[in-house]
């Protein structure tokens, strides 16, 4: 599967299709959102930054077979990278999650800041039509639904109008930082 046709899949079950890659389908996901950045207007410190995901990608292979086995590993280099994004470069969180917490691709702004476009969205994804947003009920879902958030990122997006909540879900990798962390909730409405 290309890139371009996973991003069109509804982003709740982009987690299931993602396990199901082989590891160099999943670094390739990831690589080619990087490359298509390095196409953007960058400082060189940006540029060394986004250049830095794709060598720890590279070289990392089992990190995207087994990520569990890693997940100390993962967290530290997440936490580093994040910390310098954040201290350095002057990335705040929603530029970070859109760089490393969503695979769609990214966009700069008129300030240069890194935007996914609003058709891209995690909230267009889920499903917004006649203005009107589609949303699970607040029941669990049966035991066969997958987890589609990780609540210690709460990877659903920047616009604050979702929120990843627990639930009775089956937990699966493909959250959180380059979808290397378990999934264990849903995304919610805040309004709910």
């Amino acid at each position: 599967m290309s890139r371009n046709r996973f991003l069109e899949i509804e982003r709740d079950l982009q987690p299931s299709i993602f396990n199901a890659f082989t590891p160099e389908q999943k670094q390739l996901i990831w690589i080619e959102k990087f490359q298509n950045i390095l196409s953007l207007r960058l400082t060189n410190k940006e540029k060394k930054h986004i250049e830095l995901l794709i060598q720890y990608i590279n070289e990392n292979r089992l990190y995207f077979e087994e990520p569990k086995a890693y997940e100390d590993d993962i967290a530290i280099f997440a936490y580093k990278w994040t910390q310098y994004a954040m201290n350095v470069l002057m990335w705040d969180k929603e530029i970070i999650y859109n760089i490393v917490y969503d695979p769609s691709t990214v966009v700069q702004d008129s300030q240069n800041r890194f935007i996914i476009p609003e058709e891209n969205t995690h909230t267009m994804r889920v499903g917004i039509t006649s203005g009107r947003l589609k949303t699970r009920t607040e029941q669990d879902p049966p035991p066969s639904v997958k987890c589609s958030c990780n609540t210690g990122v709460d990877d659903c997006g920047t616009t604050g109008l979702m929120t990843c909540k627990k639930w009775d879900c089956i937990a699966i990798y493909g959250c959180g930082f380059l979808f290397q962390a378990v999934c264990d909730g849903g995304c919610y409405r805040n309004d709910l």
